[in-house]
């Protein structure tokens, strides 16, 4: 069944450091922890409404390795359609 809902935008991988304190300009830290997460504004709708049960699909461009794998396993783990075709064919 085809997704009642189509997301198209981006789709990227935040990085989330913790440090001490903001630092300054060209100030460097060492950081506590680093974490990353899916981010980018209509993929992030896109998880919304699928959590909220909705039916949703998303379309876009995502990279071939292992941040996009992530990315789409994350995607598979919140119930959203994604397609199979590659950035590389030409449709």
């Amino acid at each position: 069944m085809a997704p009642e809902i189509l997301g198209i935008g981006e789709v990227v991988v935040d990085w989330v450091a913790t440090v001490d304190h903001f630092p300054e300009p060209d100030e460097k830290l060492d950081s506590k922890s680093q974490n990353i997460f899916s981010g980018g504004v209509t993929a992030n709708y896109a998880v919304a409404v699928a959590r909220l049960g909705g039916s949703v699909g998303f379309f876009g461009a995502i990279g071939d390795d292992h941040y996009g794998r992530y990315l789409l396993e994350d995607f598979k783990q919140e119930k959203v359609e994604i397609g199979r075709a590659s950035c590389r064919e030409r449709v």
